[in-house]
């Protein structure tokens, strides 16, 4: 009598040795080229944020920039030293304060930070183009310095112009001037506020990665690690 555990042993290499010979006889056929799919239309969403009709977009962020800033500080762990309303004792002195950092204006903190990480680095041109991505880049260029806020801003839109298809590949420069402006202004003009939104996330991403590699740089800025990530990334939704 034969054992049921060789007779279905015999019975599958029946089917493997039919499916052999099927196979031999009718090859099979190259699978079809599929054409690859066009890329969906940018999809027109709501602005994550927004200045009144006729505002100063500086004045609109400047308020929630010294909010989080705080007051005076001087942390020993701080290469910046004395620091008041998030400026610098270096800043505050480049800038022509010469005053006790504990008894710096509110006024003139508001100077500096116009002069200083706004206009000078160019995101008041952004802000006539986005103001989410200008408050970005201020935001950015206050924690990191100015010019690794732009150099993220065209870092982002080299990547996203397509092999260049849509704008010319910008100088990574960290200068943002009429090329990085008329490369942006291509953008948001075929991606539409969706793009808009992207390249908020790609600013953010970029960032975040610094903070983590500051922290694993110098043992230091773990002081600040979780700061930097709860307060300054956001992924806007």
């Amino acid at each position: 009598m034969t054992h049921p555990a060789y007779e279905a042993i015999e019975a599958a290499q029946g089917w493997l040795d039919e499916a052999g010979r099927r196979l031999s006889a009718d090859p099979i056929a190259a699978p079809p080229v599929v054409a690859a799919e066009p890329e969906p239309e940018p999809v027109d969403v709501a602005p994550v944020q927004w200045t009144p009709a006729g505002a100063d977009p500086f004045e609109h962020l400047i308020g929630g920039v010294l909010g989080r800033e705080g007051g005076y500080a001087n942390h020993p762990d701080d290469r910046g030293g004395e620091t008041m309303w998030g400026i610098t004792i270096g800043v505050a002195r480049r800038n022509g304060y010469a005053g006790a950092m504990r008894a710096m204006p509110r006024a003139e903190a508001v100077r500096i930070y116009r002069a200083e990480y706004w206009e000078r680095p160019g995101f008041v041109g952004v802000a006539t183009l986005s103001v989410p991505l200008a408050e970005e880049l201020f935001d950015t260029g206050i924690n990191m310095g100015q010019s690794v806020a732009s150099t993220f801003l065209q870092q982002a839109l080299n990547a996203l112009n397509r092999q260049g298809k849509d704008f010319a590949d910008l100088k990574v420069d960290g200068d943002v001037g009429r090329a990085t402006i008329t490369a942006l202004t291509a953008y948001l003009r075929l991606r539409k506020a969706e793009g808009e939104l992207v390249l908020l996330k790609a600013l953010n991403v970029l960032q975040g990665a610094r903070y983590i590699a500051l922290a694993e740089s110098r043992a230091a800025n773990e002081s600040f690690a979780y700061g930097w990530l709860r307060t300054r990334v956001e992924l806007p939704r």
